[in-house]
């Protein structure tokens, strides 16, 4: 794996690191741990469609297989260590902070209003980290997209 990457999320080219898709945190989560007993990083094939320009200049549908982790929990996707280690990180401790209670009591928590905000940020930044495993043409979000959620997030 190359040591560099052209961050999705800020776009800058910084050191390559893996952003766990699915928090660690919550791999110890109750329900996490009764849906992954047993379970692996075992990976499978998913075939996506790719539209490509052929060299006469047509556009043709290939089909594309690659490998993505069976469980959720187990998929990682390219970031910079920059973004990983700064907001992701402050976002995914914020999120837990506020989840946490609910995982150990199993009761509902009350929220504030910013704080219902934070875990929307977590949310959408989730789904967006989940989607850059999948060709640019099946990514709900384009690259502006990525570039909003990291400014949205100061550190």
């Amino acid at each position: 794996m190359a040591k560099w990457i052209d961050c999705p999320f800020c776009g800058l080219r910084g050191e390559r690191t893996k952003e766990h898709v699915w928090g660690q945190w919550l791999r110890n989560t109750p329900g996490s741990q009764m849906v992954l007993k047993g379970s692996t990083g075992e990976r499978i094939s998913i075939t996506s469609p790719v539209v490509e320009l052929d060299a006469v200049g047509r556009y043709r549908v290939q089909e594309r297989i690659y490998s993505t982790a069976k469980w959720l929990p187990h998929v990682t996707v390219p970031v910079c260590k920059g973004c990983n280690s700064g907001w992701m990180s402050q976002l995914e401790s914020t999120s837990k902070s506020i989840l946490s209670p609910y995982f150990a009591n199993r009761r509902s928590v009350k929220v504030s209003a910013d704080k219902v905000k934070d875990l929307a940020r977590w949310a959408t930044k989730t789904w967006m980290a989940y989607a850059l495993q999948f060709q640019s043409q099946n990514n709900p979000f384009s690259k502006e997209d990525y570039l909003t959620m990291r400014l949205i997030h100061r550190v």
